[in-house]
């Protein structure tokens, strides 16, 4: 049986990521790779397990698995530090494994452990990086290895000869030492490199130095039916969640460091307090707001309930409602947005589920070109604010917008979903076709 890995990293908590690993097999499947898939996890995962995808652990981890720390949101200088000194040691021993001799030294030496975490890549018939937007930076001393680290199982891939295949991503910026170089040398080899909005594409072709063609997130592609969203709906309704009178509008918010610059602390409390009084306000405006924990993780940094919790400190409890379901899947998730009236969202990929269900988002943007990009390649750059922008003001007067052009955004919703079915078929078609021709991408 052939086999199939799908990186980088990512878990079940992420429904957005747990989307596009699910898609990306079943775009694969459909473009001739039948097989068996084997994913980067941690752990093993039980629902991605349902859909015929077993795991197998990241050979380069994070050096936070030598010094750990939940509370994460903030990092002291002695912490940081210490990270340096294991990526330092990680960058070598993981540098010596891209070169043929070393990973035969290795097996020779009887490490039993790694042998294992590196028998996916080498019995891989075909490597997918899964869509999303990991691929960027922002500068500084810790950029060049945060990037390596990012692209280092694709270096892995290619170290053993595979085609690597790069499904709709985002990219950029590259800012740092040898960051834009080293994008370069690791995405030019790849078989296929797409990128899901036009921003990255531009950014990425003058890295490339040429064209990178762009195609929808996958999750988009993502199915729900009728039946699942009615089950959806009568679940809200058992929560007391879709009330009489009032629209509902979900907001998903998330910790995050703001690493583009400033005072991060202040930049967090303004978001958290931002969010906060918008709340208040949408409900005295007959609003309903529904908190929804879109990830969770064991780490604060990616867990949402940390940042919810901390804005509804400050709100009547009758006034908005929390959902932390954590055994919805994503197809669980898409067809539960599909319920509310609108959604505020920092997770891009709650925004992805809801539109695609006709939902009007307003989306806070963070992590590279992903929010702008795929918002302003649907007619809707207007509903996009910067993380580091956010304001109570600004996000009411977007969010009246956003209410006041509900036709508007709506038809752009509409216009976008009619072309999705040739835009899936024609990245099919692309895949299928490396697939046979077997060259690098150029």
């Amino acid at each position: 049986m052939s086999k199939y890995l799908i990186i980088p990293g990512c878990g079940d908590q992420n429904r957005g990521d747990q989307a596009l690993v699910w898609e990306t097999k079943r775009l694969a499947e459909e473009a001739g790779f039948v097989g068996k898939y084997i994913m980067i996890a941690s752990t093993e995962l039980t629902q991605s397990k349902s859909q015929g995808i077993s795991t197998s652990p990241p050979v380069l981890q994070h050096p936070s698995r030598v010094f750990k720390v939940k509370n994460n949101i903030r990092y002291s200088w002695r912490l940081k530090l210490s990270w340096g000194v294991v990526a330092m040691a990680d960058l070598l021993w993981s540098f010596l494994l891209l070169f043929r001799w070393f990973r035969a030294l290795v097996s020779r030496l009887g490490n039993e452990e790694m042998r294992q975490k590196l028998q996916p890549f080498a019995e891989a018939d075909a490597v997918f990086v899964k869509g999303g937007g990991f691929i960027h930076a922002y500068g500084g001393i810790t950029s060049f290895y945060y990037v390596y680290y990012q692209l280092y199982h694709i270096l892995l891939a290619l170290s053993y000869g595979k085609k690597v295949y790069v499904m709709p991503n985002s990219f950029g910026p590259f800012r740092g030492l040898g960051v834009a170089w080293l994008v370069k040398y690791t995405l030019s080899r790849c078989t296929m490199v797409f990128a899901r909005e036009s921003i990255s594409a531009e950014a990425l072709s003058n890295v490339l130095q040429r064209e990178v063609k762009v195609s929808p997130d996958v999750a988009f592609y993502l199915e729900v039916d009728d039946l699942l969203r009615e089950s959806m709906r009568q679940w809200l309704e058992s929560q007391g969640i879709l009330r009489d009178g009032r629209k509902t509008i979900a907001i998903t918010a998330r910790p995050y460091r703001f690493p583009e610059g400033g005072d991060s602390r202040s930049l967090y409390d303004d978001y958290i307090k931002s969010l906060q009084r918008l709340a208040k306000a949408l409900y005295s405006r007959g609003y309903f707001p529904v908190f929804v924990e879109h990830t969770f993780a064991n780490n604060m940094h990616e867990d949402d309930s940390q940042c919810i919790r901390e804005i509804v400190k400050g709100l009547d409890e009758r006034e908005y409602a929390f959902i932390q379901e954590r055994d919805f899947d994503c197809r669980e998730m898409k067809a539960l947005y599909s319920c509310f009236d609108f959604i505020l969202a920092t997770r891009f990929h709650s925004a992805i589920f809801a539109m695609s269900q006709n939902v009007p988002a307003l989306v806070i943007s963070y992590g590279g070109n992903k929010g702008e990009g795929i918002m302003r390649d649907m007619g809707l750059g207007e509903y996009v604010v910067p993380i580091h922008e956010v304001t109570f003001d600004v996000l009411l007067r977007k969010f009246e917008s956003l209410v006041n052009n509900v036709d508007h955004v709506k038809a752009a919703l509409y216009e976008h979903s009619t072309r999705l079915q040739l835009e899936r078929r024609m990245l099919i078609t692309e895949i299928a076709t490396e697939r046979n021709r077997g060259k690098t991408f150029e």
